[in-house]
């Protein structure tokens, strides 16, 4: 087992156990306790080996690295039932573990391997149980230093173009103060040799840090311009630029400046607009007057004479009338 997280035997295998399912994953590095010491060596092809255990569930971790006592309280939660965890000042070297005791609970690599960040499957050393029992406890970290490929990886081989030398030399003007440069790693490798297995604290970091030159910074200064009586001069005015005909495509005529006349100009009179004659009204069409209504014919009377005349001219037939 050596794989991140808590481990635990069951049943002739190793199981892992991970966190609890409501609480919020929090990131660690492998939850695993180095063995070693200096009484105890392995005789490997190579140099020395390099062994560690993974933690059981409830057995507690403390991080080499600064961390806050809330995250040592987050990545130490294993079990539901925990509810007060305090890990402070705790002696990693006298707790009795439980998978140190356990089959293929010891992880062996040699030195190269763990430094040189190669797979751990395919460099596991195998080790006489009694010889891992005879190991102690060192703590949270291995007893080596690490190196450049450690930390920085494997570099790849690619041909990378580098930019010319002008700009990579140029000087560069910053109105703020840059942060300190960070401590190369090759300064770094020397101190952490000098205590391996301990990372390197505020005081020397910063130890290092002062010996690494800093940047030069030059203060901006801008020149000064001397007044003069008749005031600032107007900045001509950009002529526009030409762009570069493009093949096959004449470039555009440009108008060419009409050349000024010396001679005095004379007052013009400018034309006033002409007047439109009125267009003529239309006649208005007089309205035809309301056709007279034809009175119906009236019938003549049968006769409208007096009655007296009618009579006269009755008694007159009479007498003509022969007996």
């Amino acid at each position: 087992p050596f794989h991140y997280g808590r481990w635990v035997y069951v049943a002739g295998g190793w199981a892992w156990v991970p966190g609890r399912v409501v609480a919020r994953p929090v990131y660690a590095p492998a939850l695993v306790v180095f063995v070693g010491g200096r009484n105890w060596s392995l005789a490997i092809a190579g140099g020395s080996g390099v062994a560690w255990f993974p933690l059981a569930p409830e057995e507690p971790y403390v991080p080499a690295y600064r961390v806050s006592n809330t995250y040592i309280r987050n990545v130490n939660v294993t079990n539901v039932n925990v509810t007060n965890i305090t890990v402070t000042n705790v002696n990693v070297t006298n707790i009795n573990y439980r998978n140190r005791r356990e089959r293929d609970g010891v992880t062996v690599v040699s030195r190269e391997t763990f430094v040189g960040s190669r797979p751990v499957s395919q460099g596991v050393l195998v080790v006489p149980r009694d010889r891992l029992d005879r190991a102690s406890v060192v703590g949270a970290t291995a007893q080596i230093a690490p190196g450049r490929r450690s930390v920085l990886g494997q570099p790849a081989i690619i041909a990378v173009r580098h930019p010319p030398a002008a700009v990579t030399t140029r000087e560069v003007v910053v109105h703020r103060q840059p942060p300190p440069p960070p401590v190369p790693f090759a300064v770094r490798e020397q101190a952490l040799r000098a205590r391996p297995g301990r990372p390197l604290d505020d005081t020397t970091v910063g130890t290092l840090r002062a010996r690494t030159p800093a940047a030069r910074v030059k203060p901006l200064v801008r020149p000064a311009v001397p007044p003069t009586a008749e005031g600032p001069s107007p900045s001509p005015s950009p002529s526009p630029a030409l762009r570069p005909a493009r093949e096959g495509i004449p470039p555009r005529p440009q108008p060419r400046e009409r050349p000024q006349s010396t001679e005095p100009l004379q007052p013009t009179e400018q034309p006033q607009p002409t007047e439109r004659p009125a267009r003529p009204a239309a006649p208005k069409e007089k309205k035809a007057p309301p056709a007279e209504r034809q009175q119906p014919a009236r019938r003549p009377a049968a006769d409208e004479r007096p009655r007296k005349e009618r009579k006269a001219e009755r008694d007159t037939t009479k007498e003509k009338t022969p007996s």
